[in-house]
C-alpha cells in the first residue's frame, strides 16, 4: 500500500507538472515557436520508443528471473553493452542528421536538433535506470525523480527561454539539462543495485541473445508507434502551419497525456505483479493467474475512461481556459474526442501487460504494427482533407481498432493456456 502510494503521488505531481508545462510555456512562446519545441520533443519520442523503451521493457522483465538465479552481473553487463550501442546510435544518427540539413542550407535547425539529441539520450538512461528500480521494488526512488523530472524540465525551459528569447530550441535546451541532472541523481542511488550484480555470476553472452531475443518484437513496434505518434503533427506541418501544430500539441497534452499518465502508473504498479506471477513464462497455472488478473484489471480500466471521456466534454472550455494561453483555445470542442482515443490507447497498453509476461511477445506484433500503419494512413487522409478535426478523428478511429484487436489477442492467448492439454499414453499401455 506504501508503494502504491508513493507511486500514486510521484504520478500525480508529474501529471499536474506536464499540464503545467503546458500553461507556462504557452505563455513564454508563441504557436509557432511551441510548434517547433513540440516537433523537437517528437524527435525525442522515436529514440525512446524505437531503442530506449525496449531496452527498458526487456531489462524489467529479466531482472527478477536474473535475481532468483543468481545471474545479476552478466545481466547488467549485457544491459550496459545493450545501452552503449543504443547511446551511439542515437549520437551517430544525430549527427548524420546535422551534417545533411546544414548541407543543405537548413543550418538554423541545428541548435533545436542538437538539444532533442541530448534530451532524448538522457530521458531514455533515465527511463532505464527507473524501470529496472521499479522492478526491484524501490518505487520511492522512482516517484520522487518521477515527480521532479517535469518540474525541473518547466523551470530550466523558462529560465533558457527568458535568456535567450522566445525561441523552441532554448526550451528544448532547457529539457535536455533538466533530465541529465535527474540522470546524475537516479544513477547515484542506483550503486547499491549495482553493487549487488558485482557480487552474483552469470554469462554475458546468455543474458544478451535472452535478451535479443525477446526485445526485437518490441523495437520493431517500439519504430512504428513513434510513427504514429509524430505523424498526425508531421501531417499537420505539412498540410497547415506550424501554429496549428502548436495548437493540436496543447490538445495532445490535455486529452490525452493525463490518461497515459495514469496508464504508466498502472503499469509500474503491475508489471512486477505480473512478472513475478508468470516466473519464466513456461508454467501453465502461472499464466492461467496472469491473464486472469489481466482481466479484472482492464474491468476496472474501461469506466475510468468513459468518466475522463465525460469529464472532458463537460468541461472543456474550462480545461483550455485554466490550462491554456488564449492563442490556444479554439481547438476546446475536439478535446473530448482527444480524450476518448487517449482512453482507448490507454487500454490498449494495459491489455498488453499478459501478453508480455510470456517467453516471446510476438503475439502483440501484427496488433501493433499493423494499427499503427493503420492510424498513419487515416493521419494522412485525415489531416489532409479536414485538418486537425481529420487527425483526432483519425486517431479515434484507428486507436478503437487496436484497442478492439488487442482484447481479442488476449481472450484468444487466455483461452490456449486454460485449454486442456491432450494426454499422451505411453507406447506400451497403446500396445496393451
Amino acid at each position: 500500500m506504501q508503494e502504491t502510494a508513493w507511486l500514486a503521488l510521484g504520478k500525480l505531481l508529474a501529471a499536474v507538472g506536464a499540464i503545467a508545462a503546458v500553461r507556462f510555456l504557452t505563455d513564454a512562446l508563441p504557436p509557432a515557436e511551441y510548434g517547433d519545441l513540440m516537433l523537437g520533443v517528437s524527435g525525442a519520442m522515436l529514440a525512446q520508443s524505437f531503442l530506449f523503451s525496449p531496452l527498458s521493457t526487456t531489462l524489467q522483465r529479466f531482472y527478477i528471473a536474473s535475481c532468483e538465479n543468481e545471474t545479476g552481473w552478466g545481466y547488467w553487463r549485457a544491459a550496459m553493452l545493450a545501452l552503449s550501442v543504443v547511446i551511439g546510435l542515437v549520437l551517430l544518427v544525430g549527427l548524420a542528421l546535422i551534417l545533411g540539413l546544414t548541407v543543405m542550407g537548413h543550418w538554423e535547425t541545428w541548435p533545436l536538433i542538437a538539444a532533442t539529441i541530448l534530451f532524448a539520450i538522457a530521458v531514455g538512461v533515465g527511463g532505464i535506470f527507473d524501470g529496472i528500480q521499479n522492478a526491484a521494488r524501490n518505487r520511492r526512488l522512482v516517484a520522487v525523480h518521477q515527480a521532479i523530472d517535469p518540474w525541473l524540465r518547466i523551470g530550466m525551459a523558462l529560465a533558457l527561454t527568458t535568456w535567450m528569447g522566445a525561441i523552441g530550441w532554448a526550451g528544448m535546451a532547457g529539457f535536455a539539462l533538466a533530465s541529465a541532472l535527474t540522470v546524475g541523481s537516479r544513477w547515484w542511488f542506483f550503486q547499491p543495485q549495482r553493487q549487488a550484480f558485482r557480487r552474483q555470476s552469470g554469462s554475458v553472452r546468455e543474458s544478451r541473445i535472452e535478451m535479443l531475443a525477446y526485445a526485437w518484437p518490441i523495437v520493431c513496434w517500439g519504430f512504428c508507434l513513434w510513427v504514429t505518434g509524430a505523424c498526425d503533427r508531421w501531417t499537420l506541418r505539412i498540410f497547415s502551419d506550424a501554429a496549428e501544430v502548436g495548437q493540436y500539441a496543447v490538445l495532445f497534452q490535455l486529452g490525452i497525456y493525463p490518461l497515459l499518465m495514469i496508464t504508466d502508473l498502472v503499469q509500474q504498479l503491475l508489471s512486477p505483479l505480473f512478472f513475478s506471477r508468470a516466473g519464466d513464462g513456461r508454467d501453465r497455472q502461472r499464466m492461467q493467474n496472469v491473464f486472469q488478473l489481466q482481466w479484472y484489471v482492464l474491468a476496472g480500466t474501461f469506466p475510468l475512461v468513459i468518466a475522463a471521456t465525460a469529464t472532458a466534454w463537460l468541461l472543456s472550455d474550462w480545461i483550455l481556459y485554466f490550462f491554456a494561453a488564449p492563442a490556444y483555445r479554439d481547438c476546446a470542442p475536439l478535446l473530448p474526442l482527444m480524450t476518448f482515443a487517449g482512453g482507448l490507447a490507454a487500454s490498449e497498453r494495459v491489455a498488453g501487460l499478459a501478453l508480455v509476461c510470456g517467453r516471446s511477445v510476438q503475439p502483440l506484433l501484427p496488433v501493433r504494427v499493423g494499427g499503427s500503419l493503420l492510424i498513419c494512413g487515416l493521419c494522412l487522409i485525415g489531416g489532409a482533407w479536414q485538418g486537425m478535426t481529420g487527425i483526432v478523428g483519425a486517431l479515434l478511429a484507428g486507436h478503437a481498432v487496436m484497442c478492439a484487436w488487442t482484447l481479442w489477442l488476449v481472450r484468444r492467448e487466455g483461452a490456449q493456456w486454460n485449454a486442456p492439454r491432450a494426454v499422451v499414453e505411453p507406447p506400451l499401455a497403446t500396445a496393451a
